[in-house]
């Protein structure tokens, strides 16, 4: 896996960030230029129901599965789901 050139990680953990802020503008709504990898999703202004949807899209786009906890209203954040993706990811190779 390569490293991406402008942020230093792989792309595909570029690839699953422009992923999970495109999901999370198109839910919350929300301005795409304001979800950060250090962004929490309640401060974005998310809903019980957007971690449980952001969850179902995620595992459908990547056909994955990802660990419930996730689905619940917490202070995660965009990173947190970008690396939970990422890891399920690298599991299945």
């Amino acid at each position: 896996m390569t490293a991406h050139p402008i942020i230093g990680r792989s792309a595909e953990d570029h690839d699953v960030l422009h992923t999970v802020r495109t999901v999370l503008a198109e839910m919350i709504p929300v301005d795409v230029a304001v979800v950060e990898r250090g962004s929490a999703l309640v401060e974005l202004g998310a809903q019980s129901l957007d971690f449980v949807e952001l969850v179902v899209r995620l595992e459908r786009e990547y056909g994955i599965e990802i660990p419930r906890t996730y689905a619940i209203p917490n202070e995660y954040k965009v990173e947190d789901y970008v690396q939970a993706v990422t890891r399920q990811l690298r599991a299945r190779v």
